[in-house]
């Protein structure tokens, strides 16, 4: 009778630990996925973090005043320059083909002063946005501004970073661009990726933009190069080449 008691016993408690075992690794695998999952978007957050810290000191040193080796006083004749040259796409003294970006320096001194309240901006003052923008990020950091006339007033440079598909092709295209100008050589590059909404190319008086129309606006990103052809690519999942033509020196997309 006891015999036949245990093996009664075993036929019911088996299964139920197998179960039980089952469970536990399901749970295991889930939690490590999670856990993957989030230290994934802790790396991306903290690269594009950094990409702002990069972009903020290779600003300053865009704008410095040549005259002293402080890093944090900045020329007003610098900006001036820099402001009107630059007012919708990024300087050549400042380059990141990740991600989409604008500098904002403030004078915040007090008194009469005629400076008091200038600012300056310069970089793509646009970018991504809605559904077609998937992060952005500002830091602030305080500087000194020199004038002519040798007066330093108190500021700040507020450096806004953007990311999302408007961001992510244009840096695509100006990166085989860039290779390809370097190299002399014919250069290419593709990506598969789905777009929101249409990507078009627009011709303006600041050179030629990459666009993408949502329900809203119209947002764009300016080339730093105008010879490109580019053929529409309308909303959805795409194979987009992008090639560089060394003997026209240009660059052609196709989606």
């Amino acid at each position: 009778m006891f015999r036949k008691r245990t093996a009664q016993v075993n036929i019911f408690t088996q299964p139920l630990m197998l179960i039980i075992l089952i469970s536990i690794f399901a749970i295991f695998v889930v939690k490590t996925v999670q856990m993957n999952v989030y230290i994934s978007k802790e790396v991306d957050a903290y690269k594009f973090k950094s990409a702002a810290d990069i972009l903020f000191e290779q600003a300053l040193r865009c704008v410095s005043d040549n005259t002293t080796k402080y890093p944090y006083l900045v020329s007003a004749y610098n900006l001036e320059r820099e402001a009107l040259r630059f007012s919708a796409k990024s300087p050549p003294c400042i380059r990141d083909e990740s991600y989409g970006w604008n500098a904002v320096v403030r004078d915040i001194s007090s008194g009469a002063d005629s400076s008091v309240g200038k600012s300056w901006t310069f970089g793509e003052p646009e970018g991504s946005d809605g559904t077609a923008k998937r992060k952005e990020f500002s830091i602030t950091m305080p500087v000194a501004i020199k004038y002519g006339d040798g007066t330093v007033n108190p500021g700040d440079l507020t450096m806004n970073l953007k990311d999302g598909d408007l961001e992510y092709i244009v840096g695509h295209i100006e990166s085989v661009y860039r290779v390809g100008i370097d190299t002399g050589k014919d250069m290419s590059a593709s990506l598969s990726m789905r777009f929101d909404y249409p990507v078009i190319l627009e011709e303006s008086s600041k050179g030629k933009r990459i666009c993408i129309q949502s329900e809203e606006e119209l947002s764009c990103e300016t080339l730093s190069f105008s010879s490109i052809e580019f053929q529409p690519i309308s909303a959805g999942m795409h194979y987009v080449l992008i090639k560089y033509d060394s003997r026209k020196k240009m660059v052609v997309v196709s989606g």
